[in-house]
């Protein structure tokens, strides 16, 4: 999908804390269950609005993928900009979820 000039993926994402964990038998299972990125914070940050009873939604920019092949770092020459358009799409949504209730 493609929303303000952001080609974007709603996907499952492998939060672990031990990048030296990731093995390829791990990475394997991973990916069998539908993981289309790793990150590092999500899951804490999930668990705490569970918690709270507060609605939760994370827009994950990264330039870590894995794939059959492992692990890899994608490289973007548009970063900032990138940040700028998530941020604006951020505060769009959170609009439209404030106006389904």
């Amino acid at each position: 999908m493609i929303r303000n000039g952001i080609a974007n993926e709603k996907g499952i994402t492998w939060t672990t804390d031990g990048i030296y964990r990731e093995t390829v038998k791990r990475t394997a299972k991973r990916l069998s269950q539908g993981a289309i990125a790793v990150e590092m914070e999500c899951s804490a940050f999930a668990a705490a609005a569970l918690r709270c009873g507060v609605k939760f939604g994370q827009f994950l920019f990264f330039s870590d993928g894995i794939s059959k092949n492992g692990w890899k770092w994608i490289q973007s020459t548009e970063r900032q900009n990138i940040k700028e358009k998530l941020f604006n799409i951020a505060i769009e949504v959170a609009e439209e979820i404030q106006n389904e209730n």
